[in-house]
């Protein structure tokens, strides 16, 4: 009996330190600075896609390339959690497109050379930890979610995820900017049934991912 009342009396002296260390953002917390619930980013960038090993009857013949190309999307950033430091959590919900096309390279003279106009989309959820240094918050965010390869025919979603690193800078009022840096992966061991090429040619991907570099950024309005 004793001990559950020295259990509970500590349980009791810990639970007020713990609530204060992870709060909602409050405008006594930010002192002068009025609360903000939430960033809506509205993102823009470019994006570099290494290209994979193509496997076409159970061989290697060539490889797929997804073009470099600009992308676009929208980021919404929860104010979530505050420790002491300046350090905030935010969650992240996040979509982003990127319209360009998939080149299949034959290494064979006898497999056709083509492409086909696609669309790459991420549909994403995560996490950003950053900690406040005047009006900037340097981050790093990991997110998971799904990528939705959009070519021909094919209509295929994939698990993946997207690892960051950048800054927010907040300005006077509602308004910012953000400047990021992202490494997408996609997990999958092939996808199917993308067909290029005058005379047609069904191939998938080889290897563990489709692997993506890109740098971009946003405007920002917090509210």
């Amino acid at each position: 009996m004793k001990r559950v009342l020295i259990a509970g009396a500590l349980a009791c002296a810990v639970a007020p330190g713990a609530s204060a260390q992870y709060t909602t953002p409050s405008s006594s917390t930010y002192g002068s600075k009025p609360a903000k619930k939430a960033d809506i980013v509205v993102l823009g960038g470019y994006a570099w896609t290494l290209a994979q090993d193509v496997v076409l009857n159970y061989a290697n013949a060539g490889e797929l390339d997804i073009t470099d190309n600009p992308f676009w999307g929208v980021a919404i950033d929860f104010n979530v959690a505050r420790q002491g430091g300046g350090k905030t959590g935010q969650l992240r919900l996040l979509f982003r497109r990127e319209d360009s096309d998939v080149t299949f390279v034959s290494y064979t003279p006898s497999n056709p050379t083509g492409s086909l106009d696609c669309a790459v989309e991420y549909w994403q959820i995560g996490g950003l930890g950053g900690v406040e240094r005047g009006n900037a918050m340097p981050f790093t965010s990991v997110t998971l979610g799904a990528t939705r390869l959009v070519a021909g025919d094919v209509d295929e979603w994939k698990f993946s995820m997207i690892f960051g690193l950048g800054v927010k800078v907040y300005t006077e009022g509602k308004f910012g900017f953000m400047i990021q840096g992202n490494w997408p992966i996609t997990f999958t061991d092939s996808w199917g049934g993308v067909t290029v090429g005058t005379g047609g040619a069904g191939v998938a991907v080889g290897g563990t991912g489709i692997s993506q570099l890109d740098v971009g950024g946003g405007v920002i309005l917090s509210f």
